[in-house]
């Protein structure tokens, strides 16, 4: 989310879309898509609590009824948990940016839910006592020109 600080410019930058993915081995990993009541009897490893990907996926979850998740691990790092996903039988969410090539490669392979999807804004965040700073500035003109 973006913070909420009047020294603190915020712009949007990238929309972006939690996908349920699993390792190559995972049972689920020959459907296309499960119902929403799959997700209960599944096993996951998911992002530290408190993360903003956990906080999307929790409100996204509540939001159709489902308070928990049975999270075996926790990560803190979309990394960790695409490691995790290769060498065992769990699955989580985690950003299409981050997924979409091994998805594409068969590293691992993503799993639609029917009738639910997670999308979020994901924001560009400048101090604005620095907003002169020239090689900030080249990095965010790449960033959104690549948009």
């Amino acid at each position: 989310a973006p913070p909420n600080r009047p020294d603190i410019l915020v712009q949007p930058w990238i929309d972006d879309e939690l996908w349920l993915v699993c390792g190559p081995n995972h049972p689920l990993a020959s459907h296309n898509m499960i119902s929403v009541d799959r997700l209960k009897s599944g096993r996951f490893v998911l992002r530290e609590a408190r993360s903003s990907l956990r906080e999307n996926l929790d409100e996204a979850l509540r939001q159709i009824g489902i308070n928990q998740l049975h999270c075996e691990l926790e990560a803190g790092s979309n990394k960790a948990i695409m490691e995790i996903l290769s060498k065992d039988d769990l699955l989580s969410f985690l950003p299409r940016f981050f997924v979409a090539g091994p998805v594409t490669e068969d590293k691992i392979h993503r799993i639609k839910v029917k009738g639910f999807r997670i999308l979020r804004t994901l924001w560009i965040a400048r101090r604005k006592d620095r907003l002169s700073h020239p090689p900030t500035e080249a990095f965010v003109e790449m960033l959104t020109y690549q948009r």
